[in-house]
């Protein structure tokens, strides 16, 4: 309680010195000030793995649905029996042996509803819970989306073009211009057709009139049965410099060929150090990040590809562990921070970004966790580097406005 008018000028003096708020695009932005640095101005806060969807079962594109079957299978998931929901072991629905459509198995796999994948294996019924049991009718549409994120204090999300969910770039384009301020849209490719015209007239397509801002491109060649992999190849150069050219951010899945191990990976980060060179505007980010076998080498450092990617200012690498231990620990993930500090302090802050692969993740946890964990408790991590983290590294790839302030949370409100 304040007693005097000395009182009164003392907290006005602290909050003009320590706090200072101004108004911009018809919104308040905070700023903090201390006697020894400059002042900081929050970020807007990005999440770089997003997803929107359609109803799976017939989302558009004619690879997701083997797509999915195939990675559902290799879940960590359990497997759950319909009649009493127990978990049971040995029901397969791909042939472990043979990652391309090859080992497809028809076992009437389909998109069921409160987030689960069903499938019938001699007349007996399984399914895994791969979306939150919120999703009713598995579909993620846009609307909901924004909802979450409202609550949540996410301001932009990316909405990553993966084959599991379709080849959605009609339904981007929707979002995008539902919601042009919330939402960055990447670009379906179908790797099969790179190094066509035809595949450089998508391109066009996608950034010109459908206003999409990245790619999603998946080199993982058993899934397109092509040289997909060969990213730096002299047939794919004319797709990589139209990318370029039209400023399109990368999220590139590496695609080492099946048993090479980590050397396979590197590889296959050898060949994007290559392309960087021919297309030295290039920015690229990995989903879903470094191989955690990476990051538990006994060596203690990170191999020389990564380092050197990562000091390119053009790369980025996701931090995205909820959804890949959220099953395992407890938020807030404590073995996952240790990771990320060991992380953090070979790649820095700038060659780090913030995702959850929402809505996914909510089987987990909530998406306000997701960002919490990592926003609260790695103190490790500078306040000017987590800016980064948590979007301004996006915002400089794909030119979007930093100074606006971080949207208030009702979760955090109580």
């Amino acid at each position: 309680m304040l007693n005097s008018l000395d009182d009164c000028i003392v907290w006005i003096l602290f909050y003009i010195r320590f706090l200072n708020c101004t108004r911009s695009h018809g919104s308040i932005r905070i700023t903090f000030l201390n006697t020894s640095t400059a002042q900081r101005e929050f970020l807007v806060i990005v999440d770089s793995h997003a997803h929107i969807f359609p109803y799976l079962q017939h989302a558009p594109g004619n690879r997701h649905r083997p797509f999915l079957q195939r990675g559902l299978n290799g879940n960590q998931l359990p497997v759950r029996r319909t009649r009493d929901n127990a978990i049971v072991t040995g029901v397969s629905f791909w042939d472990a042996h043979d990652y391309s459509y090859g080992g497809y198995r028809e076992v009437d796999f389909r998109a069921g509803k409160f987030g689960r994948f069903e499938w019938t294996i001699d007349g007996v019924d399984y399914y895994k819970q791969y979306m939150p049991p919120s999703l009713i009718d598995n579909t993620c549409e846009a609307d909901y989306l924004v909802a979450e994120m409202d609550y949540a204090g996410i301001d932009v999300a990316l909405l990553q073009n993966d084959h599991f969910y379709g080849a959605l770039n009609e339904m981007f384009r929707d979002a995008v211009r539902q919601f042009p301020d919330r939402f960055v849209g990447t670009a379906h490719v179908d790797e099969t057709t790179v190094g066509t015209q035809g595949a450089i007239d998508d391109l066009h397509k996608a950034a010109e009139e459908f206003g999409l801002r990245g790619i999603f491109y998946d080199s993982r060649t058993y899934w397109s049965g092509t040289d997909a992999d060969a990213i730096d190849s002299e047939k794919f150069r004319s797709f990589w410099r139209t990318v370029e050219s039209l400023g399109l951010v990368v999220y590139w899945v590496p695609g080492p060929p099946i048993g090479s191990g980590i050397e396979g990976y590197l590889g296959q980060l050898r060949r994007w150090c290559n392309l960087q060179e021919l297309c030295p505007n290039l920015h690229m980010v990995v989903p879903g990040g470094i191989p955690h076998s990476l990051l538990a080498d006994a060596s203690g450092t990170l191999p020389d590809e990564i380092k050197q990617l990562a000091r390119s200012g053009r790369v980025a690498f996701e931090l995205l562990y909820p959804i890949s231990v959220g099953r395992a620990q407890e938020y807030p993930y404590r073995d996952a921070l240790e990771e990320i500090r060991a992380l953090y302090g070979e790649c820095g802050g700038a060659a780090l970004v913030w995702g959850s692969d929402v809505p996914n993740v909510l089987r987990h946890c909530t998406y306000s966790q997701s960002l919490e964990y990592l926003r609260r408790y790695a103190d490790f991590i500078p306040p000017s580097d987590m800016d980064q983290i948590l979007g301004g590294t996006l915002a400089r790839f794909f030119g979007l406005p930093s100074d606006q302030p971080v949207r208030s949370s009702a979760a955090t409100k109580g």
